[in-house]
């Protein structure tokens, strides 16, 4: 095999292992243990909660670092050092990774991605617990009726998930307050996956 760039010959090795990201990381999914949702308990406390503190508290256990992700996070991130290049390769894989479906109880990570379909608070979800498991700080928010996944990066709070609704505003959820304007992370005009 050979490649060519910018002038630039060079014969590769033909045992070299080009891994796909996605069937890399079903590899490592088939090792993980199944996992079911727990519903939180009812009880005068939660009666007295807030909309938005039931919501933080509600998908606060879906973000618990687990560090099992962690290689199937590496994978679906194409191994990338730089935190934001990780966090787009995640994304546009995930979006390969799963198709999408109508659940409305929220699952797992390992669940969903064991079953290679997610609704859309879901996939906002696993997006993430992967983030997270990678060691970045994340965070979710509603867009409207939309949940949305956040990262912080470089000081800043940045929304994942391409969404149409740009002039939408973000109501926090995890963390409980956001900087006004949020941007969304975008790909560099080279990136490429």
């Amino acid at each position: 095999m050979t490649v060519r760039d910018v002038g630039l010959i060079a014969d590769l090795p033909a045992n070299l292992d080009v891994t796909d990201p996605l069937a890399e990381a079903r590899q490592f999914l088939a090792a993980l243990p199944e996992l079911v949702a727990v519903d939180p308990p009812g009880g005068l406390r939660r009666l007295l909660m807030g909309r938005r503190q039931r919501r933080r508290e509600d998908l606060l256990p879906f973000l618990a670092p687990d560090p099992r992700l962690r290689p199937v996070a590496l994978a679906l991130a194409e191994h990338e050092i730089d935190p934001a290049l990780a966090v787009l390769a995640l994304r546009t894989h995930l979006d390969l990774f799963l198709g999408s479906t109508n659940q409305d109880a929220l699952r797992p990570t390992v669940t969903v991605l064991r079953s290679a379909e997610a609704a859309p608070a879901e996939f906002a979800l696993t997006l993430a617990a992967l983030a997270r498991a990678l060691g970045i700080e994340t965070g979710l928010a509603m867009a409207g009726k939309r949940l949305v996944a956040l990262v912080h990066m470089a000081g800043e709070w940045q929304v994942i998930a391409e969404f149409a609704g740009r002039s939408q505003r973000l109501e926090p959820v995890i963390p409980e307050s956001l900087p006004s304007p949020v941007q969304v992370l975008r790909a560099p005009d080279n990136w490429r996956v």
